[in-house]
């Protein structure tokens, strides 16, 4: 137990890369990560601890 104040609320956020080049080539990354609410600081990032959030990596020729 640290002492520190417990999260109120927790959301996840999630976000998508797309690229694609002339050719059709493409690449979609979707990483994710978490943060937690507590009144006295507001939301703060709570990073998780494999592969920075990374979900999906998506190479198409």
């Amino acid at each position: 137990m640290t002492g520190a104040p417990a999260a109120s609320w927790r959301r996840h956020l999630t976000y998508r890369l797309l690229w694609q080049k002339r050719s059709g080539a493409q690449l979609e990354m979707v990483w994710c990560y978490r943060q937690d609410f507590t009144p006295s600081d507001g939301w703060k990032d709570v990073w998780p601890r494999n592969s920075a959030g990374l979900i999906r990596v998506d190479i198409r020729p």
